[in-house]
């Protein structure tokens, strides 16, 4: 822990961002869903088209910010690791929307959400934070919790192409390196490090729609449940940066364990998929390893701050 961390606050924060994540990929299946329903039958999402909609306003909200108050200028190592978030972020975007528009919910969220193991790989071997006990139980438990959710999604989700499964797989190493990148950049103002993200975003969804072709909505419920996502992947975003910047990697990351509970739920609710008794004792696991174990964790490293 570093002096002026608030590692409760950063909870708080990753908390928001796992809820507005889980509302955005639900946004983007009931995208699918309303399309389905107006008779396009074989209506599927490419990664690239939310890709587009969300980066977008992402640059135009930054470069507003930055216009409003102007950033400090950055050393090359800072310019070095803004651009690994971009580029790395980026990347585990385009696996998660990939996932989640082609294998169950919570297999795609397991599959991003499993990044906390490699954010404390990563933060213990570069950037030398200790793993408490406690922190190694909850990744350990929690992991444990959210594979007992995906068991679920996997026996009543049908078939899956291991490509697919390849493809969504990468989204958790890559994640895990654009998060590691945001406590590199604790100096440096969440605009101008959204600001990476959003670019990259821009630029990689812009050449590939132009070389692949858009496959948009055309009734006006999906077009609108499409338009819809983009507030709370933005709102995500935010409060992810602002998490991973108040506390070490290793305290927060136990939290993306809450991600699939979540995304298990809201497709109960909203889409009609069933929580079977397994999945019911994983969001148990979640519940108690995910989140109330790092919130002890994050409460006695506060206390020591204090004191």
């Amino acid at each position: 822990m570093h002096v002026g961390d608030r590692p409760l606050k950063a909870l708080g924060f990753m908390l928001l961002a796992q809820l507005f994540f889980s509302f955005n990929i639900l946004l983007l299946r009931v995208t699918e869903e309303f399309e389905r329903l107006g008779g396009a039958t074989d209506f599927k999402l490419s990664p690239w088209e939310p890709m587009l909609y969300r980066s977008l306003p992402m640059v135009l909200w930054c470069l507003h910010g930055l216009w409003r108050r102007p950033g400090e200028t950055l050393t090359m190592r800072e310019w070095t690791w803004i651009g690994a978030r971009g580029t790395a972020g980026v990347l585990s975007l385009t696996a998660y929307y990939y996932g989640v528009l082609h294998v169950p919910l919570g297999i795609a969220s397991l599959m991003s959400n499993c990044s906390p193991l490699y954010v404390a790989l990563l933060a213990v071997l570069f950037t030398k934070e200790r793993l408490t006990r406690l922190g190694s139980w909850s990744l350990f438990c929690g992991f444990l919790g959210v594979g007992l959710v995906a068991l679920s999604a996997r026996a009543s989700g049908g078939s899956m192409a291991p490509l697919d499964l390849l493809i969504a797989s990468l989204s958790g190493p890559l994640s895990a390196l654009a998060y590691l990148s945001i406590r590199q950049l604790k100096k440096v103002r969440n605009e101008q490090i959204m600001l990476s993200l959003g670019v990259t975003g821009l630029i990689l969804a812009s050449v590939m729609l132009a070389i692949k072709g858009a496959q948009l909505p055309t009734q006006i419920w999906a077009q609108l449940a499409l338009v819809a996502s983009v507030p709370p992947a933005l709102a995500a975003q935010e409060c992810l940066t602002r998490a991973y910047r108040n506390a070490p990697a290793s305290k927060v990351a136990p939290l993306q364990y809450m991600g699939p509970l979540f995304a298990t739920l809201l497709a109960w609710l909203f889409l009609n998929e069933n929580i079977p008794l397994l999945a019911q004792g994983g969001m148990a696991l979640v519940l108690m390893f995910g989140m109330i174990l790092p919130y002890i964790d994050a409460k006695r490293a506060a206390e020591r701050l204090e004191s």
